[in-house]
């Protein structure tokens, strides 16, 4: 997978180096320390919960998270997050990267009150507990002030 930002494509390196035997990475296997630092705000780690509906938790945001929702949003679920008409657009992305158990990645306006001149380059790879299963997803997003482009 060739992706056209250098942060973006450094996590995907990174995911793709802790995949063994065509399975998925471990969430266990996932050590900061091993990113490259200049990406590190821009990750966040969300747990995926099943019961007794899906839902996602964000485990850890990176400080470009807290600067563009102006607030911190580790801890919370993705449903709780301030993100306008967009909920479940992203519900969707993230449903997509569990049943694929795939990497997706896109670009997107986006549509927060006050907020419609920022676009969100996103990239989402799964992780899984035992290898097949999604359990996690490691996230990279990069919060641009103008809009150049069209949802990938």
């Amino acid at each position: 997978m060739k992706l056209s930002n250098p942060k973006h494509q450094a996590l995907y390196e990174y995911w793709k180096s802790l995949a063994r035997d065509s399975h998925l990475p471990k969430k266990r296997d996932i050590d900061p320390t091993d990113m490259p630092k200049s990406i590190l705000s821009n990750v966040s780690l969300l747990t995926v919960e099943s019961e007794p509906h899906r839902r996602y938790r964000i485990k850890h945001a990176g400080t470009s998270y807290y600067d563009n929702f102006h607030t911190e949003i580790s801890g919370k679920y993705l449903d709780e997050i301030d993100l306008g008409s967009d909920k479940e657009y992203w519900t969707q992305r993230h449903d997509q990267c569990v049943r694929d158990g795939k990497p997706k990645c896109g670009v997107r306006q986006v549509k927060t009150t006050g907020r419609n001149h920022v676009v969100q380059y996103w990239l989402k790879l799964p992780l899984s507990d035992d290898g097949k299963t999604v359990t996690s997803i490691l996230s990279c997003d990069l919060f641009h002030g103008e809009f150049s482009g069209q949802e990938m």
